[in-house]
């Protein structure tokens, strides 16, 4: 096997684990602003029961869960096997 595979193959290795490393910390930071977003539509939906009477909540707007990125295959040396 000639160096510049090995060095191909190891550049588009680091060019993944770093999209994707990206791709988790993204998600990561959008959950926790969903999760908070969440968190406060639920503190601000209780009310008592003479106000709700009088006026019936209305259903809050939550955005969607953000996705998980994809998660590579797992690498099994220089070659891929496909089935």
């Amino acid at each position: 096997m000639p160096a510049s595979s090995a060095q191909n193959v190891w550049a588009a290795g680091s060019a993944l684990n770093t999209s994707y490393s990206t791709a988790v910390a993204n998600y990561t930071t959008a959950k926790g602003v969903w999760d908070a977003y969440v968190a406060i539509l639920t503190a601000n939906g209780k009310q008592d029961a003479f106000a709700a009477m009088f006026s019936p909540p209305k259903a809050p707007t939550v955005p969607p869960l953000p996705n998980l990125p994809w998660t590579p295959a797992a690498y099994s040396g220089y070659t891929v096997v496909n089935t």
